[in-house]
């Protein structure tokens, strides 16, 4: 591409001659003759009327004329003189290739003694001399003027450089320059096979893009020299001037798409992106144009294209170097030194340089120093991008490797306890999973061991000695479980045996095989071994502690036959340990509260409550004193259309723990009020005892929504008695005792139920703003047998009376008991004694039958002090 510079030089301007004197040649090698040239606008002039003096030559300088593109017919004329006294053998050089046409005459003294006609539109074979250049050998006898006219029609740039070379001279020069010309067409085709196998290793477009331009140099360069018309295609001129047509576009086509990619100019800069985009249209439109385009326009058209790409090129080197794209900088130095190679060869054209071995051969220079700059950079490029690929590829595996441990890691985690590091339960139930498939009819037995004190540990000596002292625990047991017979291995760590396994917080578990318990119904000593081991006291600093081990056992399959199943019942086995005196239990059904049945009773009893599938039953309660009926206690109820009767025990449980309470006991409460409203209305004015959970006295608003119901049905608040156990009062007493004074403080009546059985004190009680305490029946019970309980029961009325309180005895269930209790001077009894719980129809009927006069037998009916309370 570089040679299209040379197209474009204008030629200096030629100052006329009015005379023409023979140059003097001698036997030097070389001598540049002075040229003189007419410009034949019309095409009229011939070499007759140029010999008969027509015409007006004027000199153009020394051995060079360039008029640059011109449509005019040129003469040349060039004239010698042999200064010696011998014949010398001549060559008239026309080193410029590409001619389209020229017709010469040799003139001795005046007189044409050869004449012919040659150019590129000819047969290579029409040349005098078979040379790329135009060759014309001339004798010059000694004294006499020989003269060469040329006539010269050119489509492209007109440019007759001329020299008159010695034969020998010539020839040595010419080897010269065609070693050289090899050196650099070999240059080039090594490049083009390079780039190829690297294009054909890596397929990426920008090196089959080089690829393709250096070809196109290569065949542009080769073609302006007329190597491929000498040996490619001699007789075909035509193919000659097609490839000069073709590869002008071609090569700025290839160029433009190779720097683009190469250079990434897209990225680094979309107004140069831009300027590619439209040099690459220009070019593959000049392609397109060549079968409709004049040929004169088509190489006029592509070398005016050539002149802003190549200012396009020669500044994206440095603006993508400042902008810090590495390729830049070798991109920058290709083009700068093929722009010095163009420059240096133009200045020798139009003079203002001395030839010289840089201004012959410029642009072979510029353009080999391109190519093997820019093939450098290419290889740089790949290095880098290899190195990058190494370094990704390490990063790669460096993060696998890093991920495969993260993995491993997160397995680890997953599968293991973090503070004692034994397999978690995930692993856990994975060995029974596994031990279920391989056999399900092989015997194990699954143990859970669970530290019950450790939280009190925990906070007594904080977290981090709590971890500790968990992992010196873990570890020992790890140990004694390793050698424990037939325990069954979790996991292999390191060559040594896993056995035991951290299922849940303080909680651990053990497999062993067969089952541990003797035909006589004792255990074995794997267990009884077990079991001496977790009771020792564990030395930790200067401390003795007892964690307060708990031994859960489920078998397989005896107990469990499902994974779930084995895990659920072995942590009911666990609770029930922990209820034990021995620290160890076995999973027993009748102790399993958590079965299929108490999930469906959940789901169901709120659906109960709000179809109204519930019902109250009511207890009356008698004043021994005035032998009066004076109240009833309300009882709920729940017959379940499957089950049948659900005692009250069994679903009130269920609805403290899930939540449910507080539904059921508004429930309760607007029932009874409304049994109330009819008991009155029917003339029997009672008071209502409802028992409460200690659930609801944690509600925000449970007094405010008993004020509500009282005040909805008309209700007197003394005339209603809210029970709380006393282990509900014991629960949280803060909050009990705040809302118990809120109930207090709208006029409800309060009552201590099952008084006795929890680890309240009167001394505690009379803090509170009660009204009535209930003695649990189990003491009741037992007050024919047992003086010890009629001690208990006698203090307990007393001290309750003499704070106040109304004491009302629960269970009484005979004459006996009654006798003792009015001995015992009890206020209230209620038991089955005096009447079941029963519907509301049943009670009116009861009490319209009995009236609210007791006629209980041996009753003392003597008067006796009214209490407040007491209905009249």
């Amino acid at each position: 591409m570089a040679c299209l510079w040379l197209l474009l030089l204008l030629a200096p301007q030629i100052l006329a001659s009015d005379a023409l004197i023979p140059d003097l040649v001698d036997g030097s090698a070389e001598h540049t003759p002075t040229l003189y040239y007419i410009e034949d606008e019309g095409g009229r002039l011939s070499f007759d009327s140029l010999t008969s003096g027509e015409g007006a030559w004027q000199e153009t300088g020394i051995g060079t004329a360039n008029f640059g593109y011109s449509s005019a017919v040129f003469w040349f004329r060039v004239d010698f003189v042999n200064t010696t006294n011998k014949p010398l053998d001549k060559l008239l050089d026309v080193h410029a290739p590409f001619i389209d046409h020229i017709e010469y005459q040799l003139l001795r003294n005046g007189e044409p003694v050869q004449s012919g006609v040659t150019g590129d539109l000819y047969p290579f074979s029409q040349r005098i001399v078979a040379h790329p250049n135009f060759l014309f050998p001339v004798t010059l006898e000694p004294a006499e003027i020989y003269t060469y006219m040329f006539r010269v029609k050119e489509s492209g740039p007109m440019e007759f450089p001329i020299t008159l070379w010695n034969e020998r001279a010539f020839h040595l020069h010419d080897v010269i320059a065609a070693q050289l010309n090899s050196i650099y067409y070999g240059i080039l085709i090594f490049l083009i096979l390079f780039n190829s196998m690297i294009y054909y290793a890596l397929r990426e477009k920008t090196y089959l893009y080089y690829v393709l331009f250096v070809a196109t140099l290569l065949l542009l360069q080769s073609t302006l020299h007329g190597r491929t018309f000498e040996y490619f295609w001699p007789d075909s001129p035509a193919m000659q001037y097609w490839l000069i047509q073709i590869n002008i576009p071609a090569s700025v086509l290839f160029g433009c798409l190779f720097a683009q990619n190469f250079l990434r100019v897209d990225k680094h800069s979309p107004l140069l992106n831009l300027g590619y985009r439209l040099a690459i249209a220009a070019s593959i439109l000049c392609l397109a144009m060549l079968p409709f385009l004049r040929p004169e326009t088509s190489l006029m058209t592509s070398a005016y294209l050539t002149i802003p790409v190549s200012v396009m090129l020669l500044l994206t080197g440095p603006v993508l170097w400042w902008r810090g794209v590495r390729e830049a900088r070798f991109f920058t130095f290709a083009w700068v030194g093929l722009s010095i190679g163009i420059l240096s060869t133009m200045l020798y054209k139009i003079g203002f340089l001395s030839e010289s071995f840089l201004t012959t051969y410029g642009v072979q220079i510029g353009s080999a120093l391109e190519a093997m700059l820019l093939s450098i950079a290419i290889v740089d490029r790949i290095y880098r991008e290899r190195n990058d690929r190494v370094a990704a590829h390490r990063r790669s595996i460096r993060d696998a490797e890093e991920r495969l441990s993260a993995e491993h890691q997160l397995v680890l985690q997953a599968t293991h306890n973090v503070v004692t590091g034994l397999p978690n339960r995930v692993l856990f139930e994975k060995r029974i999973r596994e031990l279920i498939t391989a056999d399900a009819s092989q015997p194990f037995m699954v143990c859970l061991i669970h530290l019950s004190r450790f939280h009190e540990i925990d906070k007594t000596l904080g977290h981090d000695n709590a971890d500790r002292l968990l992992c010196q625990i873990a570890t020992r047991l790890s140990t004694f479980c390793v050698s424990l017979q037939d325990s069954i291995t979790l996991e292999s760590r390191q060559g040594s045996q896993v056995c035991l396994a951290s299922t849940e917080g303080v909680t651990m578990g053990l497999l062993l095989k067969n089952i541990a318990v003797t035909e006589d119904g004792a255990l074995d000593a794997r267990l009884l071994q077990l079991d001496a081991e977790v009771r020792q006291s564990v030395q930790f600093d200067h401390l003795t502690l007892d964690p307060g081990a708990k031994i859960g056992i489920v078998r397989f399959p005896a107990d469990a036959k499902e994974l779930e199943d084995v895990m659920r019942k072995a942590h009911i086995a666990l609770d029930m340990a922990g209820q034990a005196q021995d620290n160890l239990a076995f999973y027993d059904e009748s102790f399993d509260v958590y079965n299929e049945r108490r999930l469906t009773l959940m789901a169901e009893l709120d659906k109960a409550i709000s179809h109204d599938g519930l019902d109250l039953h009511f207890q009356p309660q008698l004043d021994l004193k005035r032998n009066r009926i004076i109240g009833v206690e309300t009882l709920v109820r729940w017959k379940h259309p499957e089950y049948g009767f659900i005692p009250p025990d069994e679903f009130v449980t269920l609805a403290e723990r899930t939540g449910i309470i507080t539904p059921l006991t508004r429930w309760v409460i607007r029932n009874t009020l409304k049994a109330h409203s009819e008991l009155t209305a029917g003339g029997f004015p009672l008071q209502f005892s409802i028992n409460i959970s200690a659930v609801n006295l944690k509600e925000p608003d449970f007094a405010q929504q008993v004020a509500f119901m009282l005040e909805e049905f008309g209700v007197r608040p003394q005339d209603i008695m809210l029970e709380l156990t006393e282990t509900a009062m014991m629960d949280n007493p803060i909050r009990a005792s705040e809302e118990l004074f809120r109930l207090k403080k709208i006029g409800v009546l309060l009552s201590i139920d099952d008084f006795g059985t929890g680890y309240s004190s009167l001394s505690y009680i009379k803090k509170l703003p009660i009204d009535e305490i209930k003695i649990d029946k189990s003491l009741v019970f037992d007050l024919t047998s047992s003086t010890d309980d009629q001690v208990i029961v006698k203090t307990t009325l007393e001290m309750a009376q003499n704070l106040g309180y109304r004491v009302v005895a629960e269970g009484v269930e005979n004459q006996e008991m009654l006798d003792i209790l009015i001995d015992l001077d009890c206020d209230l009894i209620q038991g089955y004694f005096l009447a079941r719980p029963m519907p509301l129809p049943a009670l009116l009927d009861w009490l319209s039958e009995r009236g609210l006069q007791g006629s209980l037998p041996g009753a003392d009916r003597t008067a006796r002090s009214i209490s407040p309370w007491n209905n009249a």
